[in-house]
């Protein structure tokens, strides 16, 4: 069966463990709030503007390694990753990234009248610029248009 959706949000506790099998798919809004097992992996799969895992911990090595999958040209639509990270060993994070503090962009949650700042910046080959930090409780990557100045409004979080 073929399903065509602009978003898909899971939002629903499970019985039992379920998994996502071949999430090679193309969405503009990805959300997993809870009830399944998403793997760095999978992120790496999807095709999106926005995603957005909230019940499930990722390491910091694995956001490492989603950083450089974007950083080689990986998920090119990508404009925002919002997940929960838990780990205490931070170096991992770094690891082989060229990442420098920057105080000088900004994200504003429109809905939620917030804006926040202070990214660890990386560049991508082709001159596109990304910044990963965390705030209100998620590791946020988040991907900067070449014309949005410094700030990028985000109305929907």
């Amino acid at each position: 069966m073929e399903c065509k959706a602009d978003s898909l949000v899971l939002n629903a506790f499970t019985t039992a463990e379920f998994e996502i099998q071949n999430m090679k798919k193309k969405f503009d809004v990805f959300e997993c709030q809870r009830g399944i097992d998403i793997t760095v992996d999978n992120l790496m799969t999807l095709d999106c503007i926005r995603i957005t895992v909230g019940d499930r911990w990722f390491r910091y090595a694995e956001m490492n390694r989603f950083i450089k999958h974007w950083l080689k040209g990986g998920s090119h639509r990508l404009e925002v990753l919002r997940v929960v990270v838990f780990d205490f060993f931070i170096d991992r994070l770094f690891d082989g990234l060229n990442a420098r503090n920057s105080d000088e962009k900004m994200v504003v949650l429109s809905h939620y009248q917030l804006a926040f700042n202070g990214f660890f910046e990386v560049v991508r080959s082709d001159g596109i610029t990304a910044g990963f930090t965390f705030f209100n409780g998620y590791f946020w990557f988040v991907v900067w248009p070449k014309d949005a100045e410094n700030v990028l409004y985000l109305d929907s979080f």
